[in-house]
């Protein structure tokens, strides 16, 4: 799998961070940390941050930041647009949760934690080992998928 940019929110942001990494992007939110520790972990990890603080926006260090003006999640997504691309490969391998990359898992081995008409109509799933999530592919993942192919197939 090739790599993709990183991304770290601030707190101001944070309605995002599930939506890129439903695309497959690695994304931390950060809430309480100062603005020069969070550049320098953005640094450090070679992650761009994306914020609605002008305070951020307007610092004189050089780092890598995207400024988000809405505080409308759609608007957002619009305003992220030409940075972000739907790849195949990476969409739906990251927990929407806590950003842990998902991993296939037997069916036998999550049957007692997924309801028994899951188990009837699908036989591929993943997990997330760091919360426990199990997905699959049913209708809520078709209508994810069609919302991010119309928002971001550049």
């Amino acid at each position: 799998m090739a790599s993709q940019q990183m991304f770290i929110l601030t707190i101001d942001a944070q309605k995002l961070a599930k939506w890129l990494r439903l695309l497959g992007y690695d994304t931390k939110v950060i809430r309480s940390v100062s603005l020069l520790n969070l550049i320098r972990i953005a640094k450090k990890e070679k992650r761009i941050i994306i914020t609605r603080s002008k305070e951020i926006l307007k610092h004189p260090l050089e780092f890598e930041r995207i400024f988000i003006h809405s505080d409308q999640l759609e608007a957002q997504l619009e305003e992220l647009r030409p940075f972000l691309k739907y790849e195949e490969e990476f969409v739906f391998t990251r927990c929407p949760e806590d950003n842990d990359l998902l991993v296939a898992i037997d069916k036998e081995k999550i049957i007692d934690l997924i309801p028994a008409k899951v188990a009837e109509l699908y036989d591929s799933f993943k997990i997330c080992r760091k919360c426990g999530r199990v997905y699959w592919q049913g209708s809520h993942y078709e209508k994810i998928e069609d919302l991010l192919k119309r928002g971001f197939n550049n």
